[in-house]
């Protein structure tokens, strides 16, 4: 019978054990989180620590966890409207100093971080990757579309941004004069990579990311065509209160 070296099994063993290892933090899932870091770049400490659970605790964030990675601070929620709520506080307290980023945490135990095992993302993720690298914010948002409508609208025409409530719902329109979409395009213009215009400058990401923004901020980016005289996108937001020390 023909058989391998003992040491064959014994690496081959080895090496299933290890992938086995690295591949244990994607069995346990995903928090949506915060990520707050420092304006100035310099590290997160105990101290600031501290201080972000203290203001959180003071407007009834209940905090899952929390841990300081690279020198940024995760704080994991049990649900998106704490995360909101964390994230909302935060940018109104203390935007002069910090920043945030929404997030998700893997519920991996801390001696996996410790050991710098994560969870290992499929493909194209943007939640975690170009997601965040765009601050994940509406202000961004609002950004993109105007830079769309700068982009696509005709010479001596106008670009109008309105904002207005409706019931306990906060609108902003951005209407250009790019002359109107084409045929299908309102349904495939937020798939990334898609580019329905002539000018193909861009990676076709812009549009996608805005609405995954707005979405990640409990909202709709939806798009009204305007038949030969150009387009209005809308984001739909739920109306919040600003919080207090109260």
């Amino acid at each position: 019978m023909l058989e391998f070296p003992r040491w064959k099994y014994v690496l081959v063993t080895l090496v299933v054990l290890i992938g086995l290892l690295f591949a244990l933090p994607n069995l346990f899932g995903e928090d949506p989180a915060l990520q707050v870091e420092r304006k100035s770049r310099a590290p997160m400490d105990n101290f600031a620590r501290q201080s972000i659970e203290d203001l959180l605790h003071k407007q009834n964030v209940v905090i899952k966890r929390d841990f300081i990675d690279s020198g940024r601070l995760i704080l994991a929620f049990n649900d998106v409207a704490s995360q909101l709520k964390a994230r909302d506080t935060v940018d109104a307290t203390l935007s002069d100093v910090d920043r945030s980023a929404l997030a998700n945490a893997s519920r991996a135990p801390a001696w996996m971080r410790d050991l710098g095992l994560k969870a290992m993302p499929l493909g194209l993720d943007l939640r975690g990757g170009l997601f965040l690298l765009y601050q994940v914010d509406v202000n961004g948002a609002v950004s993109q579309l105007l830079e769309n409508a700068c982009k696509f609208t005709r010479h001596r025409t106008e670009i109008s941004l309105s904002v207005y409530a409706a019931a306990d719902r906060i609108l902003i329109d951005i209407q250009d004069s790019c002359g109107g979409l084409p045929p299908g395009a309102a349904q495939s213009m937020f798939i990334p990579f898609t580019q329905s215009h002539a000018d193909r400058s861009g990676l076709g990401l812009g549009l996608s990311i805005s609405k995954r923004s707005v979405e990640a901020n409990d909202g709709i980016l939806s798009v009204r065509d305007i038949p030969g005289s150009g387009c209005v996108f809308t984001i739909d937001l739920p109306r919040h209160s600003l919080p207090n020390d109260a």
